[in-house]
């Protein structure tokens, strides 16, 4: 468990997890990047990411970011809409703190909420190799797309990832 500082905020509460091996055919393990929506934790994320570990050979970092998890209820932090500063940071701890190669790979995870939160994101943090965006609402989903939002953050994403 770590402490991730951004720039304007508290600290953010962090679970760092290392995989044992690289997944089938890489040579180093990628990182993924958790986030969770508006009513979750670190501990709910665990169980839904943690096979990224186990499994997949991802190394991982998920955390409660401003408005989110225990933060959120006893010290009343607000959720930021700029949520590219929020990834940024987590994305400097990890390389400078915590040791991780950005050159094997880094992709945020947004569930929930925060899948909302990462598109914007996406938009301005350009260091991610990519970005898994899981909003489950649909009716988010649907005014981002009118808004021309979600296409934007396609074309970006995948001028930049090589298949």
């Amino acid at each position: 468990m770590t402490r991730v500082k951004d720039n304007s905020s508290t600290p953010m509460l962090a679970y760092v997890a290392r995989a044992a091996k690289p997944p089938p055919g890489f040579k180093h393990s990628p990182l993924m990047i958790v986030s969770s929506g508006y009513d979750g934790d670190i501990c709910e994320s665990w169980f839904y990411s943690r096979v990224l570990v186990e499994k997949y050979g991802f190394n991982l970092i998920i955390f409660d970011g401003p408005g989110q998890g225990a933060d959120a209820v006893l010290k009343g932090t607000k959720f930021r809409y700029d949520w590219e500063v929020v990834v940024s940071s987590v994305i400097d701890h990890a390389e400078r703190k915590l040791g991780f190669d950005l050159a094997h790979g880094v992709v945020p995870y947004g569930i929930s909420f925060a899948g909302h939160l990462c598109t914007r994101a996406s938009l301005h943090e350009t260091r991610p190799h990519a970005y898994v965006l899981d909003p489950i609402n649909p009716s988010n989903r649907k005014a981002m797309s009118e808004k021309g939002i979600l296409k934007n953050a396609k074309n970006r994403i995948f001028r930049k990832c090589k298949f």
